[in-house]
């Protein structure tokens, strides 16, 4: 739609969103247009909605299991909904042209109780360390969609050199910085994941 939601300048996911409609009808929080991010409390683009109506929209949110419906449609089945099993869900009923949502009690509604599992942070890293005398072999892990590579810097001052998992670096200074971040096939690089050793 070209707007999003704000809350104290930092934009919000659909989640967040719904937390702030559920919680006192997305009061707090701020309706932007455009990259210009120009505050706005009408959406006239849909018969002048006002925010806390468009906010309303993210009462119930659901994600499609698979990430290429339009792509493979319609060689799988694409009707699968993935929905947040939280309490407003187990004492409200989801409502689509006056009668409950056709996925009820269907094997196309697949409920999930840890907020964690829908709503993770994408291109992050996640590390384990194991030093051994001189050595450390770390081990990568991130939920990065199209991933190529784990690329890595030896600070200070090192150049990025992309890396396989796990990586043994040797310790050779009393402190040993090292920052990986993750880059994916279009190039885009996640934010850095920094480690420190002292020895």
């Amino acid at each position: 739609y070209n707007y999003h939601f704000e809350k104290s300048g930092i934009p919000l996911s659909a989640l967040e969103i719904r937390d702030e409609y559920l919680k006192n009808k997305a009061a707090d929080i701020t309706l932007v247009k455009g990259p210009d991010r120009v505050p706005t409390e009408i959406y006239p683009e849909l018969n002048n909605r006002t925010k806390e109506l468009f906010a309303r929209i993210y009462t119930w949110i659901s994600w499609d299991k698979y990430n290429n419906k339009y792509t493979n449609w319609p060689k799988m089945d694409s009707s699968d909904l993935v929905m947040y099993q939280d309490d407003y869900f187990k004492t409200h009923t989801w409502i689509r042209d006056g009668k409950p949502h056709w996925a009820y009690n269907t094997r196309y509604l697949h409920l999930v109780p840890d907020r964690k599992a829908i709503e993770w942070t994408p291109n992050t890293i996640a590390s384990k360390v194991v030093i051994d005398g001189s050595k450390a072999k770390i081990e990568l892990s991130s939920n990065t969609p199209n991933l190529k590579t784990y690329q890595m810097k030896e600070m200070p001052g090192g150049e990025w050199k992309g890396v396989s998992t796990p990586v043994e670096i040797a310790l050779e200074k009393n402190t040993n910085e090292i920052v990986f971040r993750t880059e994916n096939l279009a190039d885009v690089t996640g934010p850095e994941h920094k480690i420190i050793i002292e020895r």
